[in-house]
């Protein structure tokens, strides 16, 4: 350890009298690089010691310090750093405990963490695109088709789908279709297509909305809402984010208000 590794050590544990500190504190203010050797160290003894993690004042008001730093607070966060921690122990576990040594691996561990970090928000974000998918994918307000058509098989098929039971209602609903292939019963295909949406089968309900909203049936204006909760359930937001920009711009149609409150939390 050098001398001003030493200062570091020795500032950041309190064991410096008053002058000292100020002393040390004129020196890496006046040294681009003393100070950024000083900044990383800190940092490093942050990443290592079991308190809380702290950013600089300086930095607070930026909206990604924020971002890093609840995320660095939070569960998932914590659950990286421990995992940092295990590994460094495991492979110093031989060596001195001195925190110089663990200074020289720095840039490694920061890597690490950074890598934690991105993936743990990649997989944060995705798990918030499939809570908006659950919130606003409420199918109560689908015509019912006992009423449009007097078929026993429809019948049966539209309670088994209100019962969540997607999987029964789509073999009921996809048999319908091939019966009576010469008829376009696009209130079956709607409920054929979020069937396919609830069962995974997100491929074949996109397609079949797209369908939908290329028509001429009244109802094709409800493809776009029905696309853009697709999209967002398999996280392609941006598409996502066209369907619902063309929704938000026409007021008369299907769930227009639920469309422009959705783009605003996607957006």
């Amino acid at each position: 350890m050098n001398k001003f590794e030493q200062e570091i050590e020795a500032y950041l544990n309190g064991e410096m009298t008053t002058d000292e500190s100020k002393v040390f504190e004129q020196k890496i203010s006046s040294d681009p690089k003393a100070q950024k050797e000083f900044e990383l160290y800190r940092e490093m003894n942050i990443i290592f010691d079991d308190t809380d993690w702290a950013i600089t004042d300086a930095s607070t008001q930026h909206s990604k310090i924020k971002e890093h730093e609840t995320f660095l607070k939070s569960r998932k966060g914590k659950t990286v750093a421990a995992h940092i921690q295990n590994a460094e122990k495991q492979y110093f576990k031989f060596y001195s405990k001195n925190k110089n040594r663990r200074y020289y691996y720095a840039a490694a561990i920061a890597a690490m963490l950074i890598f934690g970090f991105f993936t743990f928000s990649k997989l944060s974000t995705s798990t918030d695109h499939q809570n908006l998918y659950a919130t606003y994918s409420d199918w109560s307000d689908l015509p019912s088709l006992t009423l449009r058509d007097g078929h026993n098989n429809l019948t049966e098929a539209e309670k088994l789908f209100r019962q969540k039971k997607y999987s029964d209602a789509l073999t009921i609903f996809q048999k319908y279709q091939t019966e009576n292939s010469t008829i376009i019963n696009w209130q079956v295909i709607v409920y054929t297509s979020i069937s396919q949406l609830e069962t995974d089968q997100t491929g074949l309900a996109i397609a079949n909305f797209t369908k939908l909203k290329n028509s001429n049936s009244l109802d094709a204006n409800r493809a776009y809402w029905y696309l853009a909760l697709a999209y967002l359930k398999v996280n392609q937001l941006e598409k996502a984010i066209q369907e619902l920009k063309v929704l938000s711009k026409n007021p008369s149609y299907f769930n227009h208000n639920n469309g422009v409150k959705l783009l605003k939390e996607i957006e």
